[in-house]
């Protein structure tokens, strides 16, 4: 974390020994996020696919996190955990990723 002590002083302009001062600490929360899918790819046959998604909070203060899953051609990847709660500095969470490959989709190039 980036901190900065900040001091007012105050001087009379009447009086120069009449003075007095106060600080205070400011900082910047640093917040940062990773997100790993485990492999980046892979194949089966129609039925089922599974990989694992991982998320490392990678900043300084504890944090939550919504989790959302999309793709291209509506195979309706899930999630098994949406939210992770919490989550310390430096801390892994995973959750299943999962997506049922279609009965009628193409299994590579030169399928008839």
């Amino acid at each position: 974390m980036t901190r900065d002590n900040i001091i007012v002083a105050t001087t009379s302009l009447e009086n120069a020994e009449v003075k007095d001062n106060a600080s205070c600490i400011a900082w910047a929360i640093v917040r940062g996020v990773s997100v790993v899918i485990s492999p980046s790819s892979a194949s089966d046959a129609p039925k089922q696919t599974l990989t694992f998604v991982v998320v490392k909070n990678t900043g300084e203060v504890k944090d939550s996190y919504a989790l959302s899953v999309a793709d291209t051609l509506g195979w309706r990847p899930t999630l098994s955990d949406k939210r992770f709660e919490n989550v310390l500095p430096g801390e892994e969470r995973s959750t299943a990723l999962s997506v049922t490959v279609p009965e009628n989709a193409l299994t590579g190039a030169g399928t008839r």
